[in-house]
């Protein structure tokens, strides 16, 4: 085997390395998000039921899956303000709000209700309650 034979074949299993590490990159991104729609569906129908503790705790898991998704941090702002946690909302509207910056028209009235929250939240004041430490229903 020459020396040119050796680094084509060096060369063919870094780029195979490559290939591999991105390709188990972008599966695993892709199972995330699949998991945090999953987590943030269960979520939804908690929130629907009234169990807003719950739903949190689920939005919670969809954002640590995928932080970027601004549905999961909109309707975890919605669970935190149905409780009482109004800073906490505050911030996961503001949050939403941030990630929703140039989506379309769909989503710009997520925007639009986004706003109209926040606004809400800072004239009624209401900022300063903390999240319980337990957690019902779970």
């Amino acid at each position: 085997m020459t020396k040119k034979n050796v680094t084509l074949i060096l060369l063919g299993l870094a780029f195979g390395l490559c290939i591999g590490i991105f390709a188990t990159q972008y599966l695993h991104t892709l199972y995330n998000r699949e998991r945090s729609k999953a987590a943030c569906a269960l979520g939804l129908k908690e929130h629907e039921k009234g169990n807003y503790y719950k739903a949190s705790a689920l939005f919670n898991m969809a954002i640590g899956l995928n932080p970027e998704w601004y549905g999961a941090h909109l309707s975890l702002a919605n669970s935190y303000k149905m409780i009482g946690c109004y800073k906490l909302a505050l911030e996961e509207y503001e949050r939403a709000l941030e990630l929703n910056e140039d989506k379309d028209i769909v989503e710009k009235a997520d925007r639009k209700y986004i706003l109209k929250q926040i606004n809400l939240l800072a004239r009624n004041g209401n900022t300063s309650t903390p999240l319980p430490n337990k957690i019902e229903g779970g």
